[in-house]
């Protein structure tokens, strides 16, 4: 039993630990080139005890070095063509050799330190085991680590993730992981073997590094569905209010047609009593008072309509004058799905932004909409409480409220890009504009 945890666990340690921290790495690598396919999550787990076996057998194999080159390109492109969305064959080959030549620099790494170990003069007798065992472990430690800084430095680029400072907390056990192992290497230097227990801490660091990033994946996860909570939180507020607005403007629509229908009585009786200048006053005053309550669009596009005029009664229930200038919408060149993801977040944030200023300000809103044969574009301006700060084309607001604010804008940019659109927006000190242009 003690030949069991003396002598063959750490053999097999040894084997495993730098052979498992690579395909962590590799593993990344692929993240960073190309999605994963919408497969279960523990395909990609499995995947990893399978290569990390592949690995140790092949480096611990007879075949000869080129042959080991040629066995782990064919694992790698076998990798990227099963669990990952490369989609073309050309792709798939450079994303294979990519992945393999930053492996290949690591793995060379390795080796010109040991190189140069050897050739320094420590005054003491090195024993080469233990110097390849400390090295190797630092080296791929060190790899995993870049790859997963880059991996999220690229993941909050694109999808603004959880609190920089998480990132930091949790990224402390990796560096304080590689300290430690550091001080392992110059207090072992002089070893005459490694022990066993110096193996064991070396593989709970590995699997401290592991849980960490699991954590680190866990909580992106969560953060995200927060802020998709909070988003649709808001939307749920919006169309509250704008429900609200229709049943005022249902009821205020019955109040007038029951007010027209007593009036027309009034007409009836004037002109079956020939008082017919009486009658072409009463008639007037129904004419004036249909007309100031007129819904103001009609772009020969139902959809568009009901959207802009049930847009019309929330601004006008908060004492925003929403402009209108559009012109006919019956053929466009693009959905009216996507039409209405554009003017609904477009108009749902200007709205917001108006309702935000303090009264006696003006609150007003423009809206031109140009939908011409080579071109559509769609122009909406709003008075804005104080300037927005804008940084590549993402709308930069107090932390506390980071995630409500910029969500609308961002549905917008992406159904723009997605439709091979262009998206702008521009703010100066009491203006906000959004542009959006397809040809």
């Amino acid at each position: 039993m003690s030949n069991l945890f003396q002598i063959l666990i750490p053999e097999m340690l040894i084997l495993i630990i730098p052979v498992t921290l690579e395909i962590i790495s590799i593993r990344d690598c692929f993240d960073l080139f190309c999605p994963r396919k919408k497969i279960n999550s523990y395909i990609y787990e499995l995947w990893c005890l399978i290569a990390t076996t592949l690995f140790v057998m092949l480096e611990y194999s007879y075949v000869p070095e080129y042959g080991k080159i040629i066995i782990r390109l064919i694992i790698l492109f076998i990798t990227v063509k099963m669990i990952y969305d490369a989609k073309t064959i050309q792709k798939m080959l450079v994303v294979t050799v990519s992945v393999f030549l930053i492996d290949f620099f690591f793995y060379y790494l390795g080796d010109l330190v040991l190189y140069i170990e050897r050739k320094i003069d420590f005054g003491i007798r090195l024993n080469s085991e233990v110097l390849e065992f400390y090295t190797v472990i630092l080296i791929r430690m060190i790899q995993m680590l870049l790859i997963k800084i880059i991996k999220d430095l690229l993941v909050r680029r694109k999808t603004e993730s959880f609190a920089i400072k998480d990132t930091i907390l949790l990224l402390s056990t990796p560096i304080t992981s590689i300290i430690m192992l550091f001080l392992l290497y110059f207090i072992n230097i002089d070893s005459v073997d490694i022990h066993p227990e110096e193996i064991y801490l070396q593989w709970c660091i590995v699997f401290i590094n592991i849980v960490t990033f699991r954590i680190m994946k866990r909580m992106r996860g969560l953060y995200e569905n927060e802020k998709s909570l909070i988003a649709i939180n808001s939307h749920m507020k919006s169309d509250e209010e704008n429900m609200k607005a229709v049943k005022e403007t249902h009821f205020k629509i019955r109040s007038l047609a029951h007010g027209i229908t007593t009036q027309l009585f009034a007409v009836e009786i004037l002109l079956k009593n020939k008082r017919y200048q009486e009658a072409e006053r009463y008639l007037s005053k129904i004419t004036e008072t249909v007309e100031g309550n007129m819904l103001p669009i009609h772009t020969n596009n139902l959809v568009i309509d009901a959207l802009l005029n049930q847009k019309y009664i929330v601004a006008n229930s908060k004492k925003i004058k929403l402009n209108f200038n559009v012109q006919d919408l019956e053929k466009t060149k693009i959905e009216d799905n996507i039409f209405v993801t554009i003017l609904s977040n477009a108009l749902n944030n200007a709205i917001e932004a108006c309702d935000k200023i303090k009264p006696g300000k003006e609150r007003l809103i423009d809206v031109n909409i140009i939908n011409e044969e080579h071109e559509m574009i769609i122009s909406i301006e709003n008075t804005i409480e104080k300037n927005v700060k804008i940084i590549d084309g993402q709308i930069k607001t107090s932390k506390r409220n980071k995630e409500q604010h910029g969500y609308g804008i961002s549905s917008i940019a992406t159904v723009v890009k997605e439709n091979n659109g262009t998206f702008f927006i521009e703010s100066n000190e009491h203006t906000f504009k959004l542009l959006v242009i397809f040809k």
